[in-house]
């Protein structure tokens, strides 16, 4: 079987597989090896969903209201996260929202997509964004700047910040303080997290794309997006860990009652819109938001329900079952060396059922071939879409035999979530409180993040 064999290649040295920085462009389209034949009509892995298709008629109508009148079906990454409907909708609402409805404008929210395409590589994102930032009167001369990694010395001021902001949360895992003042001084505290939803959103997306080794459009050449040196985040050695030394004082721009860059924001604070919004998710008896990820996104209200949609679909609602989602998350954080997403999420796999075998080797970047084959799988795709920028053909081939097609894109869907939220809180700061003890060792070579500092 397919999954026996990518077992044995689990066992075979993918647990010290990595690399130091994102892979380049995506290569000609290959159709080598089981699942790996890309779709002609879809351009990935995985076929173009029809209306017919979907398994109920509250499925169908999330169809439809993606498809807008023309009842054409949704390309890119919509159609992947149509394979887990609610998935789908939830994105779309988050999209729809940050390039429609934000105060940040076209030409913006092109370029902070634009920023996480480069840092990530993704060849399909550049290329379905570059010309729409051209039509939002992005500057040819900013746009080659992210291309081609180049000093932002000769762009405006305004600009050459959201550069920086973004290359900093990509590269270093978290942002400066000064470059986080001078942005929300420019763009002021929802402004500031929209853009931040801009670049995590994207990345969310391109982890999608990834999975499904999504294709650019025909005419995208290499020249579209050259593989350059310094972008990327370095994930550090698996295997190798480093000591952190004491935990740091918290910082004088990270707030006590929120541990983030922000305080928790008072209902008073709130328009009238935010205000609802906070009584259906908080209570109306609340007087602040929570902290952590929910409390944070109501810097920006309308983004608080779908992002909150997209963890409850995936998590509550598919087709993994907690144990399975709680080891991808975890997973996630291990990838990512988050000590946060270790400490909450390592509790809830355990809770779930995961066992110490399976989280030992999560933690510790351990070999696979022992574990369930279901386990194994689930933890291999995540480790290969952060090490290698991509799903190994057998690994995804496992990964639908096990998991189904909705299974397998909810996977990289929680994968792509967990992405989006830590690098939410690595913009924020955002710090373990005293009674969190951080137990995830950290990898040398990594950079140490927001947590950290």
């Amino acid at each position: 079987m397919r999954t026996l064999a990518v077992l044995a290649l689990l066992g075979a040295g993918l647990g010290t597989a990595f690399s130091q920085s994102a892979p380049g462009p995506a290569e000609t389209p290959r159709s080598t090896g089981a699942g790996s034949t890309i779709d002609p009509a879809s351009g990935s892995r995985l076929p173009l969903l029809a209306r017919e298709a979907m398994a109920d008629e509250a499925s169908a109508r999330i169809y439809d209201a993606l498809a807008g009148p023309r009842g054409a079906p949704p390309r890119g990454t919509i159609a992947i996260a149509l394979y887990s409907p609610e998935t789908a909708m939830a994105l779309g609402r988050i999209v729809s929202y940050l390039r429609t409805e934000s105060a940040l404008g076209p030409r913006l929210a092109e370029l902070l997509s634009l920023i996480t395409a480069r840092e990530m590589n993704l060849a399909y994102e550049w290329g379905a964004h570059e010309r729409a930032a051209l039509q939002a009167g992005l500057e040819p001369a900013v746009i080659e700047v992210v291309r081609r990694n180049r000093s932002v010395t000769d762009i405006s001021d305004d600009d050459a910040l959201i550069i920086t902001f973004g290359r900093q949360l990509f590269r270093n895992r978290h942002v400066d303080s000064d470059t986080f003042a001078a942005l929300v001084e420019r763009l002021g505290r929802q402004g500031t997290f929209d853009a931040i939803m801009l670049l995590t959103y994207t990345a969310m997306a391109g982890t999608l794309q990834q999975a499904v080794d999504q294709r650019p459009p025909a005419d995208f050449g290499p020249e579209d997006l050259p593989a350059v040196g310094g972008v990327g985040t370095p994930i550090g050695r698996p295997g190798e860990f480093v000591e952190l030394g004491p935990r740091p004082p918290l910082p004088p721009d990270v707030h006590e009652d929120s541990y983030y860059r922000f305080p928790l924001l008072r209902r008073e604070e709130l328009d009238p819109r935010g205000r609802e919004i906070f009584d259906r998710l908080v209570g109306a008896d609340q007087e602040t938001t929570s902290r952590g990820p929910v409390g944070m996104t109501f810097n920006s209200p309308e983004l608080v329900e779908p992002i909150q949609q997209i963890n409850s679909a995936l998590r509550e609602r598919g087709v993994l079952g907690r144990r399975i989602s709680e080891i991808v998350i975890t997973a996630t954080g291990r990838e990512m060396n988050s000590q946060y997403q270790w400490v909450v999420h390592g509790a809830a796999a355990e809770r779930a059922g995961a066992g110490r075998q399976v989280l030992d080797a999560i933690r510790d970047d351990g070999d696979l071939s022992a574990l369930d084959e279901r386990d194994a799988v689930a933890i291999a795709f995540t480790r290969e879409l952060f090490r290698e920028g991509t799903v190994r053909p057998a690994t995804f081939a496992a990964a639908v035999d096990l998991f189904g097609a909705r299974g397998t894109v909810e996977i990289a869907a929680l994968i792509g979530d967990y992405l989006m939220m830590t690098m939410m809180y690595n913009a924020l700061g955002m710090r373990l409180r005293p009674d969190q003890e951080p137990t995830l060792p950290h990898r040398a070579g990594a950079p140490v993040g927001a947590e950290w500092r």
